[in-house]
């Protein structure tokens, strides 16, 4: 009787031991897979950097972010700017102007030749390619922020182009605050210096 005694005990605390393992939940947890920047450029985005949403954290490790602060003055008024720097292999691809709170994305201004639209237009793109890509298109000069820049109507993004390519009337260029240019105003092989995202 006692042979049978200890060998229920040992069965059932194999039994209870089994069942224990089976409801164990194994929580191994895998690393999360960094992502490669994507180089697309669209209305509200450059790769995974979108306006209205946060820095992406999750990128691979030859992509670096470095936080920063300027003082802008523009029209008499002075601010501080949070902006961010994104670099690959310490080569700047991008900024990203930022909230104070929150690092939710503002604007971007992207440097790098590598980001493209779905035409294939991006920084070091000649205006003739611009045009060719976008036929309607705008250009214009602003004396807020002394900027040239061509954009497409079917697109709301600002394509800087290069002062030094702007060969036309100086002095027309302060009649107004936004004042319209052709492309004779500009060196035939003028380029996109910049690309700038609202």
């Amino acid at each position: 009787m006692k042979i049978l005694h200890k060998t229920l005990l040992i069965l059932l605390t194999l039994i209870t031991l089994n069942s224990c393992n089976k409801t164990k939940v194994n929580k191994t947890t895998e690393p999360s897979k960094k992502e490669a920047l994507l180089f697309s450029i669209d209305n509200k985005n450059a790769g995974q950097f979108t306006i209205s949403k946060k820095v992406p954290k999750n990128l691979e490790n030859k992509i670096s972010t470095e936080f920063k602060t300027r003082s802008k003055s523009e029209e008499g008024t002075t601010w501080t700017e949070n902006y961010i720097e994104v670099s690959e292999n310490k080569n700047e691809l991008l900024s990203c102007i930022i909230t104070d709170n929150d690092s939710t994305i503002v604007s971007i201004i992207i440097k790098s030749s590598k980001f493209k639209t779905a035409n294939n237009i991006g920084v070091n793109s000649s205006i003739t390619a611009f045009t060719e890509a976008y036929p309607e298109y705008a250009i214009w000069y602003s004396y807020v922020g002394d900027v040239f820049v061509i954009e497409s109507k079917s697109l709301n993004i600002q394509f800087v182009l290069n002062k030094e390519d702007f060969i036309g009337n100086k002095k027309a260029l302060n009649t107004s605050d936004l004042v319209s240019l052709k492309i004779a105003d500009f060196k035939p092989n003028a380029k996109i210096k910049s690309i700038n995202l609202f």
